[in-house]
């Protein structure tokens, strides 16, 4: 089932509010692999026309974390 672009985007928000408390102690390789499998989840979730706009999303969230965009 694909999810509407409003959605989608209420759960970035939602994963930018928890996400940092949440890999506190990870590694850097542990961090990245995490946002690799919400990435991952999150496009399967979209519609195939939003997906360009969920790694523009991430790819801010990656930034705010410190990290390499997904």
């Amino acid at each position: 089932m694909r999810l509407p672009r409003d959605l989608i985007d209420s759960k970035i928000d939602a994963l930018v509010s928890v996400l940092p408390g949440l890999l506190v102690g990870a590694t850097g390789a542990q961090r990245c692999a995490e946002l690799d499998e919400l990435t991952a989840s999150l496009l399967e979730q979209c519609h195939p026309e939003d997906r360009e706009h969920v790694r523009m999303r991430l790819g801010e969230l990656s930034r705010q974390l410190g990290m390499p965009p997904a």
